[in-house]
């Protein structure tokens, strides 16, 4: 893998993340997701409104077409595992912009996904 492929694939795992800090604002921001069959069409209308989800979505696609490209220049023995950064930048947005408290298995188990992609880096 290029250096210029492994940039492209940390801006795609980094977007992915994106796009999930996204959703949930905009859950968030809905107060949760409460449709069902009979209300079907007026639970919706507010999913529909809301840019967050909107850009969430859009972030996606994005990150999609950008994914398409690496996928195919990098065998997929390399690039696939390296989608787990996007676990890495998840862990990450939910300690500073959503405020949570990441217990210390939590950042263990980060560390842990960091060490395999170094070792998918070097082999």
């Amino acid at each position: 893998m290029t250096i210029r492929y492994f940039i492209l694939t940390v801006i795609v795992t980094f977007l992915l993340a994106i796009a999930q800090v996204l959703v949930k604002l905009g859950l968030n921001k809905l107060g949760g997701l409460n449709i069902s069959v009979k209300t079907f069409f007026s639970d919706i209308i507010p999913i529909i409104s809301s840019y967050y989800l909107w850009l969430g979505f859009l972030t996606i696609i994005v990150s999609s077409l950008l994914w398409m490209k690496v996928l195919s220049k990098v065998n997929l023995s390399i690039a696939y595992p390296l989608i787990s950064l996007s676990y890495i930048f998840g862990l990450l947005a939910a300690r500073y912009v959503f405020g949570e408290t990441i217990p210390t298995i939590r950042w263990v188990g980060v560390g842990v996904i960091g060490i395999g992609i170094l070792f998918i880096m070097r082999g």
